[in-house]
């Protein structure tokens, strides 16, 4: 069983949950339309993040279940992708999910990341297992099972990392930033999105 703690349809500048809690803060996106196909349906709006958009919301550590949660993301990076750019990133549980410039100049990378207690920031990426275009819509999770990170892209599990104490650090951060780096305005992600959800999942 699983519940969302963060469910966003981002076809406006008015952010927040189906039941209007958890509003996000936008500043500097704009709504466009595009035609996005995903594993979940098919939509016709999004936000552009532009050159300097980003959305902020507070969630804090007490509302995760450390132990097993999912990020989903479909995004469109839009350009050719010259170096990191956050699609997410939280102070309360600490995860990250970034693209980076690819192996082709065509293509980008794609990581995601969580900070385990002991062995500190890992990441699982696709590391060239996919060419993965800035034109195209990707609908992707970051799912961590106990001691399992995996990376899933369209459905399909690209890549996975087990580590041997699966225990996640605790922070006492309260912030969610969509499209930036936590601290301030690095690693500003240019492209658009459609949709953004965190889960809880329960055991």
């Amino acid at each position: 069983m699983a519940k969302k703690i963060i469910n966003y349809r981002l076809e406006s500048l008015s952010v927040s949950n189906p039941d209007n809690s958890k509003k996000g803060v936008v500043t500097d996106c704009n709504v466009v339309n595009d035609s996005i196909i995903t594993t979940t349906g098919t939509y016709s709006k999004c936000l552009d993040f532009g050159a300097k958009g980003f959305i902020n919301t507070k969630v804090s550590f007490t509302e995760f279940n450390s132990k097993k949660f999912c990020v989903r993301i479909v995004f469109k990076a839009g350009k050719i992708i010259m170096s990191r750019e956050n699609l997410v990133e939280s102070t309360s549980l600490p995860f990250a999910i970034f693209i980076d410039k690819g192996s082709t100049g065509n293509d980008f990378e794609l990581l995601i990341s969580i900070q385990n207690k002991k062995f500190g920031w890992q990441t699982a990426s696709i590391n060239s297992r996919l060419s993965l275009k800035a034109t195209d819509w990707y609908d992707i999770a970051l799912v961590y099972d106990f001691d399992t990170l995996g990376l899933f892209i369209n459905g399909n599990l690209i890549s996975i990392n087990v580590f041997p104490v699966g225990e996640i650090a605790t922070t006492d951060g309260e912030e969610l930033w969509i499209g930036r780096w936590t601290l301030d305005g690095r690693y500003h992600f240019g492209g658009r999105m459609a949709i953004i959800e965190v889960f809880q999942i329960f055991l």
